[in-house]
Formats: C-alpha cells, sequence, structure tokens
C-alpha cells in the first residue's frame, strides 16, 4: 500500500463505510462503494531534481444503489478529502456517470475529479 493510498483511506474511513478501492473494483462489490485512479499530473521538479511533493489529477468513482446515495457519497468523500491534513485536495469536477446497465442493473456511478498536492 502506497503512502497516498494510506493517506486518501485514513481521510475517507467514514466514507462509504471504508470500502474505497485503487484501481477497480473488487468482483462483488457491496455498495456504496469508491473505486480511485491517478489519470494526470506529475511530480514537482526543481533546479535540484525532484520535490518530495506530487501534484496528481485522481479520479474518484462511486457506485451506489440509487442516485441520491450517489451523490451523497460523493459530497461527502470531497468533504473528507478536503479535509486531511496529509494532502491539499480542490475538486475540479463532479459528474453524473448515469446507471451502469452494462456492468450489473441499477447501480448508479457518480464521478469525482480533483487534484491531491502532496
Amino acid at each position: 500500500m502506497t503512502v497516498l493510498h494510506t493517506a486518501i483511506v485514513d481521510a475517507t474511513t467514514s466514507v462509504a463505510g471504508g470500502r474505497i478501492y485503487p484501481g477497480e473494483l473488487p468482483p462483488t462489490p457491496v455498495y456504496p462503494c469508491i473505486s480511485y485512479s491517478r489519470v494526470g499530473g506529475s511530480p514537482l521538479t526543481d533546479f535540484d531534481g525532484d520535490l518530495a511533493l506530487d501534484n496528481g489529477i485522481y479520479q474518484f468513482d462511486i457506485f451506489a444503489k440509487t442516485i441520491a446515495e450517489a451523490w451523497s457519497v460523493a459530497s461527502a468523500l470531497r468533504t473528507a478529502l478536503g479535509a486531511s491534513a496529509d494532502f491539499t485536495y480542490h475538486t475540479q469536477s463532479m459528474r453524473d456517470g448515469g446507471i451502469e446497465q452494462e456492468t450489473e442493473p441499477d447501480v448508479f456511478h457518480v464521478s469525482v475529479d480533483g487534484s491531491l498536492w502532496g
């Protein structure tokens, strides 16, 4: 488990029952749950090389049995990430991913993208 993953999990233990996963969801997830992945950004550097800081762009995908629950978990996730002392988080967008009909009917999806500085 990476330091950032540990910090994300620590910041979000009260969100979605602590069911937050790097990459993909488990084969039979319990809802609501969250998966996340890095989708952009780069390490920060100066003339001496890499700094200890990183500015990654992360996508958090929230899955729930109702759209209201998905939005509620997304809001709680933003609040939890924003309150973390381990990194700085700025939300860039929130969007409705619709119903996951291809994977499992009646599962709703909301995505939250943001930058993590830490």
